[in-house]
């Protein structure tokens, strides 16, 4: 992303931001960030779909309004130094408030308490809050690392000219769609040069 904005590449930067949304988004959903993800046995293997899918399509207008009410009273989050070291902090402290403000146990707890077809209701009741809590920590922060890789990126130099039009989705996904274009690995898969990691 710091050598897309350095380049002016307004399109590979959105395109590689939006890759990004999904590693920070999973960081900020407690059961997606622990062994946990899908109970502690075959039998409860349900909650995570109860609680990432059922539920929150369930109350999607109770969650954005919850997701206000968490914003009013947030402190300030700071920008992202432009740097992948910093970046990979922000995303592990993220992981690390999100298991403290909500427990993956509490969420399988739940989904176990609650068999039939209240299960939804009473996972929102108890979970609700503290969920939108978590996705307003993780937007807030994938915010910050956005802007510091913008602001690493054109240090010193002017912003280039905004385009007249939306991008359209052929454009990212034609970028995306390339298997170059900034392919996922396995952590055990890459290692570092020159202060930037490369799949071996």
């Amino acid at each position: 992303m710091v050598d897309f904005a350095a380049a002016g590449d307004l399109v590979s930067f959105v395109c590689a931001a939006g890759l990004m949304a999904h590693y920070v988004g999973d960081a900020c959903q407690p059961l997606h960030v622990s062994e946990l993800h899908h109970g502690h046995s075959k039998a409860e293997a349900g909650v995570h779909s109860a609680y990432e899918t059922s539920m929150l399509n369930q109350f999607t207008d109770e969650l954005l309004a919850a997701i206000g009410s968490a914003k009013s009273g947030w402190p300030s989050v700071p920008v992202v130094d432009g740097t992948g070291q910093a970046a990979a902090a922000a995303v592990v402290e993220l992981m690390r408030r999100t298991v403290k403000r909500l427990p993956p146990a509490k969420v399988v707890d739940t989904y176990n308490d609650n068999p039939g077809r209240g299960r939804g209701q009473a996972m929102w009741d108890k979970l609700g809050d503290d969920t939108a809590a978590c996705i307003f920590d993780g937007s807030i922060t994938l915010a910050r690392i956005w802007q510091g890789a913008w602001r690493k990126g054109r240090a010193g130099k002017a912003n280039p000219k905004l385009p007249t039009q939306p991008c359209p989705q052929t454009a990212l996904k034609a970028l995306y769609m390339k298997a170059t274009f900034l392919p996922s690995a396995k952590l055990q898969d890459l290692r570092e040069k020159n202060g930037r990691l490369i799949i071996q």
